[in-house]
């Protein structure tokens, strides 16, 4: 009990220390308060992942359309059809709705629903219609009138473009139509595969604990300073223990002052969030709140981490009265216990025993913090034999060797971001060819789909696509589909003039209309004057094939080597289900032509759908994670270099007086620029050096650990490097006018 009163008494003092320590002692802590803020900040949103992720997951959920093929029209149901499109790379949540009764089903957002010709949009959407950027947009929607805004309940995020059409009946859209009775299901609990789970893991530490690392690093702000107040200390008596104690409460003031500016910083984020949309993701403010147990983890994490920092830095400090031992050179560091940190996590991701999720969480941390403590015995035995070279060289190459601590912490978040981030790359290019799928599309890029009500509409929107200006090569096909009366089988069933199905069946020989031609290969099935079903509305109706049925060659790797061809009149189509397909490939010249066909196949059919076509996709959970990373990617590199260019600012005020003196002594500014230049440069080459080459371990032995092939993608590795360097080299540029302010005389001035 004593022990727990003598550590508050002396955390306490060193808390008053700091506040009554004047200007000097301010621009400590506040700068430290600033760093830690920062991290504070950073941590509190990933704290907060969780709910936005259940938030976003429950608003879909909520406006979710739980159909039945069962349910009959009633006073209380509702036929919805799907309307969903893409605008400039953006989607746009779209439904058609049309009640069966007087008191139908209401969507989340609405307050009724809109009647026939009516449009209900989403806020961001009708900014968007109001706006130049919006132009070919609105043309969608020009024969229809906007009654009102959905309300928040009813969209996934406040930039989230959406819209309800209301309609007298959706009979047309066949079997695309959905009956429901209510909207909303539970929301799902998302199943992951163990990749995914472990990519997951791997990230958010990643992701992560640069931000720790400078908190930790933030913690150390100003410590030359602080030791020659705890060498007075000494010489009134105060003991070693009281020091370190004394020196942790000042610490301790910095950490609460950045957890208030982390939390202001956060809640201002909070705020803010709302106007940005980061990979097609937007949040309410009112769903960034941080998980209790994690926010309580934060808060109590960052004082207790600074308090530790501080204590076990002081251990390499000997402050006797009126003397700091650390003003000398420092002697030189142990690299056998720097070992065994990296070597634990190299053994917990060695592929031995089966790997389970606490390995591998324990083995990435556990290499990441190996290059923090590796990199100060790196630099430190790098420096040593400098020697020779220009003024500004021999001044950064000098302070290195008298004391790297503080040019090492400024780029140690830098080095573990980026050997994490090359890890990351690695195992997330590794893994990614097994969400990968093939779409078996060809040379075309964009695809226009269509329910016509009938073979002259689906010929309209075969025109209207095919004259938009920047069309090329559009290949039309409308199809019903058939079933024959003795087989189960269904076949497509393709509709087109002479030229059409000559063109896609690859065939030639004669051609009228009225002929049907049926694949060598399905001979037996359809023979001249057989029954077919043809699916229709909620119906099945029945078909006979004329006489003037034709066999044709279709090669065997042709997508149409199990369809049947027909002319327009061969059967009597109306009331038929059709679809009609354009694949198209687009004039590079021509700007917003995929909008403009967007434009003339909705205005036609409000249900059409409008897709880009790649030879590749990507599964659309792993695509969430993708988003995911990019977003938080982006984050930590903000931060990142914030905090880089806090530590600068520290380094420069601790330099204060030697900078004074040597401007004093006639150094220009450009050798001193060149100096700080070299000071950043020499440890982040090396920082940088180590994070390859631990990056591309730990990459490693996570793809040996999903039992993965291992590939090094050289290009990513060289870009992410550099991507670190140019971070560091543009902040030190960026701190260089409080260099040349801090080169004037008044810097020799003391109190």
């Amino acid at each position: 009990m004593n022990r727990v009163r003598v550590w508050v008494r002396d955390l306490a003092m060193g808390v008053r220390i700091a506040a009554g320590g004047g200007r000097q002692g301010w621009s400590r802590t506040l700068l430290s308060a600033a760093g830690m803020g920062l991290g504070v900040a950073l941590l509190l949103i990933a704290a907060a992942v969780p709910s936005m992720i259940d938030g976003h997951a429950q608003r879909i959920a909520d406006r979710a359309e739980p159909w039945s093929n069962t349910l009959k029209p009633g006073v209380h149901t509702m036929v919805v059809v799907d309307a969903n499109e893409i605008y400039r790379g953006s989607e746009v949540y779209g439904r058609l709705l049309a009640p069966d009764g007087d008191r139908p089903p209401l969507p989340p957002g609405l307050t009724r629903v809109p009647g026939p010709g009516e449009v209900v949009v989403s806020p961001a959407l009708a900014r968007l219609l109001a706006s130049p950027d919006g132009k070919l947009l609105g043309l969608r929607f020009t024969d229809r009138t906007i009654t009102g805004t959905i309300g928040d309940a009813g969209l996934t995020g406040p930039n989230e473009l959406a819209y309800y059409e209301g309609r007298d009946s959706l009979d047309r859209y066949g079997d695309a139509i959905h009956r429901l009775d209510h909207f909303g299901i539970r929301s799902p609990a998302t199943d992951m595969d163990p990749l995914q789970l472990t990519l997951l893991i791997v990230a958010f530490i990643i992701l992560l604990l640069p931000v720790a690392v400078f908190v930790a690093t933030a913690v150390r702000f100003g410590g030359e300073q602080r030791d020659r107040r705890l060498a007075a200390l000494r010489l009134i008596g105060a003991d070693t223990p009281t020091t370190r104690r004394i020196a942790a409460g000042e610490s301790l003031l910095g950490a609460l002052c950045g957890l208030v500016c982390g939390t202001g910083a956060f809640l201002l984020i909070r705020q803010l969030a709302g106007a940005f949309t980061l990979q097609g993701f937007s949040v309410f403010p009112s769903e960034i709140v941080p998980h209790p147990v994690l926010a309580a983890l934060v808060t109590l994490a960052v004082p207790a981490a600074a308090v530790a920092v501080t204590v076990f830095a002081m251990r390499r400090i000997a402050v006797e009265p009126l003397d700091v031992v650390r003003e000398s050179v420092g002697r030189r560091r142990l690299l056998w216990w720097r070992l065994l940190v990296p070597g634990a996590g190299l053994l917990a991701l060695a592929p031995i025993g089966g790997t389970s999720y606490a390995r591998v969480s324990t083995g990435v941390v556990l290499l990441l913090i190996g290059i923090v403590i590796l990199l100060p015995w790196i630099v430190q035995v790098a420096v040593q034999p400098l020697r020779r070279g220009p003024l500004s060289w021999q001044l950064a190459t000098r302070r290195l060797q008298l004391s790297s601590d503080t040019a090492t912490r400024a780029v140690s978040g830098v080095t573990v971001a980026v050997a994490g981030a090359i890890a990351l790359q690695m195992f997330f290019t590794g893994v990614q060819v097994q969400y990968i799928e093939k779409t078996g599309h060809g040379g075309a890029e964009l695809r226009a789909e269509s329910r016509p009500a009938d073979y002259p509409a689906a010929k309209s929107f075969i025109s209207a696509i095919r004259s938009t200006p920047g069309v090329r090569n559009a290949e039309a096909v409308t199809r019903a589909e058939l079933e024959v009366d003795f087989s189960n089988a269904s076949y497509p069933f393709v509709i087109g003039d002479c030229r059409t199905l000559q063109q896609h069946a690859r065939f030639s020989g004669p051609c009228s209309n009225g002929d049907v031609f049926v694949p060598q290969e399905l001979r037996d099935q359809f023979k001249a004057g057989s029954h077919l079903a043809v699916q229709a509305p909620g119906r099945t109706v029945r078909k006979r094939l004329p006489v003037t049925t034709r066999l044709i060659d279709v090669p065997d790797s042709h997508p149409g080597y199990y369809a049947v061809y027909a002319t327009p009149t061969a059967f009597d189509l109306d009331g038929v289900n059709l679809r009609t397909t354009i694949e198209m490939r687009l004039d590079p010249t021509r700007p917003d032509t995929a909008e403009r066909v967007a434009t003339a196949a909705l205005r036609l059919d409000p249900q059409a759908s409008v897709t880009t076509l790649k030879t590749t996709e990507v599964r659309a959970d792993f695509a969430d994670i993708q988003r995911g990373l990019y977003v938080g990617a982006i984050g930590v590199l903000l931060v990142i270099g914030a905090s880089l260019l806090v530590t600068l600012f520290e380094q420069l005020r601790q330099a204060k007086r030697p900078l004074s003196v040597l401007a004093a002594f006639g150094t220009r500014r450009t050798t001193l620029a060149l100096s700080l230049l070299w000071q950043t440069a020499i440890p982040m080459v090396l920082g940088l050096a180590l994070a390859t080459a631990c990056g591309v371990t730990l990459g490693s032995l996570l793809l040996k650990a999903g039992d993965q092939p291992v590939r090094i993608d050289v290009p990513g590795l060289l870009a992410l490097t550099s991507a670190g360097a140019v971070v560091t080299l543009l902040v030190t540029a960026i701190s260089l006018p409080t260099l040349w302010r801090l080169m004037r005389p008044e810097g020799l001035h003391t109190e």
